[in-house]
């Protein structure tokens, strides 16, 4: 693997980590006394801004397996990329789970 990819998996890891952290966090305080469904959306629509922003000129941005998926359906990745980035993506989300 060289380093570019390297970067580029390393970047949906901590991407997909913290979407998936940040928009279970944002859903688990929601109520309908607190903004009912608007919470979520906008948690999850920031978060997923700003990760684009910070990690989008190194990796694309995808942190979402279907997104991955689409690409390489388009012929716009190699299927080695997607898969090293479906497994950053999966190994993220589980450990934000966690």
């Amino acid at each position: 693997m060289n380093e570019k990819l390297l970067k580029a998996a390393i970047a949906e890891l901590v991407g997909t980590f913290t979407l998936v952290f940040v928009g279970g966090m944002v859903v688990t305080v929601a109520s309908p006394d607190n903004g009912g469904v608007v919470a979520p959306a906008l948690g999850h629509g920031l978060i997923l801004i700003a990760l684009a922003f910070a990690y989008g000129t190194v990796s694309g941005g995808h942190f979402n397996p279907a997104v991955t998926a689409s690409l390489l359906v388009g012929g716009k990745h190699s299927l080695l990329q997607s898969v090293v980035y479906w497994i950053m993506q999966f190994l993220g989300a589980v450990i934000a789970a966690v």
